[in-house]
């Protein structure tokens, strides 16, 4: 069976990696290994030459090192679609939160005030709008908490 013929299931990446995006491919004297500039936070990753065969990096794309020690290389589009920066401190970190979750406050409201809600029983209604209320006082929470960074 051929895989165009079925659709396969979806996932969703939930990997945490540390990442730079290559700035420059500097010649070093190494034909084939040139030091792979990170300028975005000044930093020179020195690799070797099986590195380089295996990963073919490219200015614009990501060298990137996983939680185990691997170290890798990913295309940008493909980095830039699969991964979102992590906030570097808990300030960043609750307004992403905000801005994630007023998003998903918003969709819910459109839902629930939208056509396709006519297709839902009573009781799941009326659990959405629980849910609703609920993530209504966690927006709350979390805007009070930000306008008390302030402080």
């Amino acid at each position: 069976m051929s895989t165009t013929q079925v659709e396969l299931p979806r996932y969703r990446c939930h990997k945490i990696v540390s990442a730079a995006k290559i700035t420059e491919l500097r010649g070093n004297g190494l034909q084939n290994a040139p030091d792979v500039v990170l300028g975005e936070i000044g930093a020179i990753a020195w690799l070797d030459e099986a590195w380089h065969a295996k990963h073919r990096p490219e200015v614009g794309g990501y060298y990137v090192v996983y939680s185990d020690g691997y170290l890798s290389y990913s295309p940008a589009k493909a980095f830039e679609e699969g991964y979102t920066r992590e906030p570097a401190n808990y300030q960043e970190r609750v307004r992403r939160e905000l801005a994630e979750r007023t998003g998903e406050l918003d969709r819910l409201s459109a839902f629930i005030g939208g056509p396709n809600a006519a297709c839902l029983t009573t009781l799941q209604h009326q659990l959405m709008g629980e849910q609703q209320r609920v993530m209504r006082d966690l927006v709350d929470v979390l805007a009070r908490r930000i306008a008390a960074f302030q402080d």
